[in-house]
């Protein structure tokens, strides 16, 4: 460098109007190189959470002008600078071209890919240029390297080499236009107007090098003029058509409620908005390359792949469900669709998957078609209960009279009250049923939950293994809800047999807590619950566990992992019919081997409890005249022999007119009239309205094997004092009389 000053005065002049050839350079590629450095670092800022494929060639392509450009710059610093060793002269006249070309065909190559939509078509181009690049770059190097050297003053741009450049550059930039005139729009014709700026600036310069260069210093500007023009067209048509338009479409797909997932051709993903991390909780450059299989969990292996392939090859769109996992372990079901999108020559180039959550969904379907289940049993079980109850009620009677016949040790007495405990048995199923279905409703009072848990507790104890530990923390300050109590009591019973039987012969422990809760509104949507102070009853215990399939089901009817005498699969069920009942919600937390905990929520009231009526040991005996009715000859004849037995006077008789007729005849005669509900020609609800016509004060106590239809308010309207369900013990009729008669005189 011989003159610094005229070095720095050539770089100044650059700026108003230039002074040399070398020098007046410096302008055109300076902001050819601000230019293609603008466009990358947009690409970049745009796409620097995962890189669009259709945009990762453009990038490139930006790249690689905006490298060619610098080094065009460093070419000319160095020539002004007279910086001229050997290895400059040989590596960057070859470099330079090579980068030219590359940063041409990768940026034409990139706009046919996406204005066509075809990947396979760009893969195929770009490895066809870069190839023809690999090659020019290569044989100029050679030849270049051997000649530079003998003949240190040779041009690089006065031989074959600069040629075969610009020669496959016009070649790469015709192959382009033939593709891209098969497209349409105002896109196509910006990027055929920008790729024509390459190709004359190419052309110009053949025909400079074909002439001898004569005009060189003519053609020159306009060179760089055509190039300066083409790079700001090329980021027009990116920033208008791949940034502001698709910015709205990209934000729309972004910020959609449902998962969308972009599939290539090589079914990999390329493309995942946020509800897709969302739902998945894997980010979306772990998705990205995935397969489309990488978010499939293996829990539908009925649904094949290939299956839902070959309908999309056929063009034709896919939908199913499907059970999806999550980066935790979990899964959820979700509704999926998938369809094919097609390029304007109606070729398949990419495929849509939407996911959409069905959890919430499937879980409704799951309990409509649990309270389906539930109706149809309810509806079987009161269509069978009268009948049913029946046929029970002279096995229990008959049985309870054999045994007050037979002396304290006979041998037959055992099997007796076997017999007796399978009927309390099957009278108790009929009513879980009834309970399950929600077809049977008790009435209901304030009554206080601690003392019931203690009572199953102390009564539990000793049917347990003395390998299972109990444990109860009930804290509650106020356990009052407005309940029935023998419900609360079976909840509580299941909920602890349950356990218990999950704990079998192993040491373990059962605990049970009550506490006070206020559930927030937010808490009470999820438990389907609403906002309020509850009593949060938790049974626990330490045993197998189970898996979510079984927990899934564990309410279900008849549903049970245990073995055939050890449960009928109702108990759940009637405890989730007894607590929904009464306005409450049972929450499940298991795992296989980590034990079960339930939590029952119920409304808590703010009120007294009405206090448990003490039993009396007085005897359930009296001399008082009992009309029997009962179509059921069986069960007349049962309840003449069991109420004589208790001391009363009994005319049974199995028709209702018949009754009618015997009371109309001695209407004082009688003290009391039992009477079925259910019998051909009057029914005890009929009977009963003339009884009370004939004579007003008249107890009645009404019998039913199961009437839905009345409930004990519409009874008592017409004058029946009491309405029990069969079938009954001696025990139990005797209550029911003595109550009405000491009632009926009081």
């Amino acid at each position: 460098m011989d003159n610094p000053i005229n070095f720095w005065l050539d770089i100044i002049a650059q700026f108003s109007g230039g002074r040399g050839e070398a020098g007046n350079n410096l302008v055109p590629f300076g902001l050819a190189a601000a230019l293609w450095g603008a466009l990358l670092v947009l690409a970049w800022f745009k796409n620097r959470r995962a890189v669009a494929p259709r945009e990762r060639l453009l990038i490139w392509g930006f790249g690689l002008g905006f490298a060619r450009e610098v080094l065009m710059l460093v070419g000319n610093l160095l020539h002004m600078g007279e910086v001229d060793h050997q290895s400059v002269h040989l590596f960057f006249p070859p470099l330079k071209h090579a980068f030219s070309l590359a940063a041409e065909t990768v940026v034409a190559v990139a706009f046919v890919q996406y204005l066509l939509n075809a990947a396979a078509l760009g893969r195929r181009l770009l490895l066809g240029g870069l190839a023809l690049v690999g090659a020019c770059f290569a044989t100029t190097f050679l030849w270049w390297g051997r000649v530079a050297v003998a003949l240190p003053d040779l041009r690089f741009a006065k031989t074959w080499c600069d040629w075969s450049f610009h020669l496959v550059g016009c070649a790469v930039l015709m192959v382009a236009f033939f593709y891209l005139v098969r497209s349409r729009g105002w896109v196509r014709n910006m990027v055929l107007l920008a790729l024509g700026f390459f190709f004359l600036e190419d052309f110009l310069k053949i025909f400079d090098l074909a002439t001898g260069m004569v005009s060189h210093s003519t053609l020159m500007p306009v060179r760089n003029s055509l190039h300066l023009l083409a790079i700001p067209l090329l980021g027009y048509v990116y920033v208008k058509e791949m940034v502001l338009e698709r910015e709205l479409l990209s934000t729309t797909v972004e910020q959609a409620v449902e998962g969308i997932i972009i599939i290539g051709p090589e079914r990999k993903i390329e493309y995942a908005n946020a509800a897709v991390e969302r739902l998945t909780g894997f980010s979306r450059e772990e998705i990205v390359g995935q397969g489309v299989g990488f978010l499939r969990s293996g829990k539908q292996n009925e649904i094949s792949c290939e299956d839902i392939w070959d309908t999309l090859r056929r063009g034709e769109p896919w939908r199913g469900r499907v059970i999806n996992r999550r980066k935790d372990g979990g899964s959820f079901e979700g509704e999926r669709t998938i369809f094919p999108v097609r390029n304007p020559k109606g070729e398949i180039v990419n495929y849509v998957a939407l996911i959409r959550d069905m959890s919430n969904e499937m879980r409704m379907e799951r309990q409509l078609g649990r309270a389906q289940r539930l109706e149809a049993i309810g509806t079987l079980a009161g269509g069978i209960a009268h009948d049913f109850n029946n046929i029970l009620s002279p096995i229990m009677g008959y049985t309870e009279l054999t045994l007050e016949s037979l002396p304290p040790d006979s041998p037959a007495r055992e099997h007796l009250n076997q017999v007796l405990a399978a009927t309390g048995r099957a009278r108790d199923l009929v009513k879980q049923i009834l309970a399950s279905s929600r077809s049977s409703s008790q009435p209901r009072q304030p009554v206080q939950i601690a003392p019931i848990v203690k009572e199953t507790l102390k009564l539990l104890r000793a049917s347990l293994p003395t390998t299972i530990d109990i444990e109860q923390r009930l804290e509650a300050g106020r356990d009052v809800v407005l309940a029935d109590p023998t419900q609360i009591h079976q909840v509580m019973l299941n909920l602890a047999t349950n356990g218990a039987q999950a704990m079998g012969t192993r040491e373990g422990t059962l605990r049970v807590g009550l506490s006070e809760e206020r559930v927030a509104a937010g808490a009470a949507r999820h438990h389907d619950l609403e906002e309020g102070a509850y009593l949060r009853l938790t049974v626990s215990d330490t045993g197998c566990g189970m898996t979510a399939e079984v927990e899934e089901r564990i309410f279900e009817p008849f549903f049970t992992t245990k073995d055939v005498d050890q449960g009928t699969g109702l108990g759940l069920t009637v405890v989730q019919g007894i607590v929904k009942s009464h306005g409450g919600a049972i929450l499940i937390d298991s795992e296989p081997g980590r034990g079960t905990t339930f939590e029952v929520y119920f409304p808590q009231l703010f009120g007294e409890a009405v206090a448990a009526a003490e039993e009396k040991a007085s005897a359930f005996a009296g001399g008082e005249h009992i009309l029997f009715v009962d179509d059921e000859r069986s069960i007349a004849d049962l309840g003449n022999q069991g109420l004589k037995r208790l001391g009363y006077r009994v005319s049974a008789t199995t028709s209702g007119p018949e009754a009618l007729e015997l009371f109309r005849e001695r209407p004082d005669d009688f003290d009391l009239v039992i009477t079925d509900q259910t019998m051909p020609q009057m029914t005890g609800t009929v009977l009963a309205g003339h009884l009370v016509g004939i004579r007003p004060d008249i107890p009645i106590i009404l019998c039913t094997g199961y009437s839905p239809g009345l409930t004990p308010e519409a009874v008592a309207a017409l004058g029946i004092r009491e309405m029990v369900n069969k079938p009954l013990t001696a025990r139990e009729y005797g209550e029911a009389i003595r109550r009405v008669l000491v009632g009926a005189s009081a």
